[in-house]
């Protein structure tokens, strides 16, 4: 079975709303299942939009992830995703930003790093390769 490893980074703030807070937002990962949850003051609507860090996330290529999700009666909002090891051909490394904005609020932020075995297998075969302190 082939195993995959996603590496979490800190979640960061854009901007606070008065409905979430920034320590309320949590992106967290196993393998590659990545689970974003956000603890609401109260039932509300969001959008969640997933990306390569850097990309235009008005480029619908760009685009992980986009979903509108709905808290449950107690303000929280759990919305669970999976990455694929490649898309189009090509390795899904990299780092990853996740875009939270609340109806009526501002946009919250939170990032995470995705890397396949293969991916730290090619980087160990290179580094080997060029360094031979590293090989022994």
């Amino acid at each position: 079975m082939k195993f995959r490893h996603v590496l979490p980074i800190a979640l960061l703030l854009v901007s606070m709303g008065t409905i979430a807070k920034a320590d309320d937002v949590r992106v967290s990962v196993n393998r590659t299942d990545i689970t974003v949850q956000i603890n609401t003051k109260e039932n509300i609507k969001a959008n969640i939009i997933v990306s390569k860090k850097g990309e235009d996330i008005d480029d619908n290529d760009s685009i992980y992830e986009m979903i509108q999700v709905t808290s449950d009666e107690n303000g929280k909002i759990v919305h669970k995703f999976t990455i694929e090891e490649e898309r189009d051909g090509v390795s899904n490394y990299g780092e990853y930003e996740v875009f939270v904005k609340p109806f009526g609020e501002a946009v919250l932020k939170g990032e995470f790093s995705f890397v396949t075995e293969r991916d730290v297998n090619k980087l160990m075969a290179a580094l080997r390769a060029d360094d031979a302190d590293f090989a022994a």
